[in-house]
């Protein structure tokens, strides 16, 4: 039993691509494929990408090859993919920075994000976790929005930076619950947490992935949590819509995107390879840890329409933060 359980593990990869193998498209791709990430090797952007890069080859037959570019909060990968041909063979690995907040933000780009960009698939959200300090007198969002209220200017939250998904999400609630705080910026949220733990922030949002070993080991604590419904990781843990203000929701994402002009046949081909990888075992254990739905991939006309409606939140979320770069 044991010879044929391994034997069977053993085989399960060469199943997975037997089965996932789309129709190539005219031949394509008849060489590998370069997926460019605006950020640094080693991140959650990183890491997935990494993943469905590794699924995508096994399915496509032919290497998909991640190129890290990091910089300007990922506009300088957009820049590279924007500008490079229109053959399949150049793609971006977008997220809500780089296709929902930096066009907002940013006022000289050398690209379009609907005009310069051919969408293929949507493939994570990561929901935000709202993280306080072990002293701070709150055990709920409610409980925090009265304590905050008492004393206006008092409390301050971190973030990565101002202008990142962590910074505009606590604006946002802060704007929904006429919440006076004091933002404090970091270069990155490793620097922040010290200073959380120690009392001189008292709260910060922080991505479900980072956030969850903090919680775990009883650093911090969780009060909510950014998404539509509860994080199968945190269930005690209740959704802001829920605490209080409904249809409140903010999630940072990734998905595929390729240079305009590329073929239809060839985004379909991507589309169905980018399906069948989502569906590898491992790639689904990652994106359940990292609280996202295992589901996200659908028609490239939907991606498209998702991508116009964040354009449009992340504008009203910067007009409330007031974050800006010349």
């Amino acid at each position: 039993m044991k010879l044929m359980r391994t034997l069977a593990l053993a085989l399960l990869p060469l199943a997975f691509c037997a089965q996932a193998a789309p129709e190539a498209a005219g031949g394509y791709p008849s060489h590998p494929i370069r997926l460019v990430v605006g950020f640094s090797a080693g991140g959650a952007t990183d890491v997935s990408a990494r993943l469905f890069a590794k699924y995508m080859g096994d399915v496509l037959g032919q290497p998909v090859v991640v190129e890290n570019r990091a910089g300007a909060a990922g506009t300088l990968s957009a820049d590279v993919v924007a500008h490079s041909p229109a053959d399949g063979y150049t793609l971006l690995y977008t997220t809500s920075s780089i296709h929902g907040i930096s066009p907002n933000i940013y006022s000289r780009l050398g690209w379009d994000p609907l005009r310069d960009f051919a969408p293929i698939a949507l493939v994570a959200k990561y929901p935000q976790t709202l993280l306080v300090n072990n002293d701070v007198p709150a055990g709920t969002l409610a409980e925090l929005v009265a304590l905050v209220k008492r004393s206006p200017g008092k409390y301050s939250y971190a973030s990565a930076g101002s202008g990142g998904t962590q910074h505009l999400a606590a604006a946002l609630l802060a704007s929904a619950a006429g919440m006076d705080m004091v933002h404090v910026p970091y270069k990155g949220m490793s620097a922040a947490y010290p200073d959380l733990m120690a009392g001189r922030v008292q709260l910060m949002f922080e991505n479900a992935p980072s956030a969850l070993p903090f919680v775990q080991r009883g650093a911090v604590r969780a009060l909510a949590v950014s998404s539509a419904g509860r994080l199968p990781a945190l269930p005690d843990v209740p959704t802001v819509a829920e605490s209080g203000y409904p249809g409140f929701e903010v999630v940072a994402w990734s998905g595929f995107v390729a240079p305009a002009g590329t073929p239809r046949p060839v985004i379909d081909t991507l589309n169905a390879a980018i399906l069948k990888a989502s569906q590898a075992p491992e790639l689904k254990a990652w994106l359940v840890e990292s609280g996202s739905p295992t589901d996200l991939v659908g028609p490239p006309a939907k991606f498209g329409e998702f991508l116009k409606h964040e354009l449009a939140f992340w504008k009203k979320a910067v007009e409330i933060s007031g974050a800006k770069v010349e």
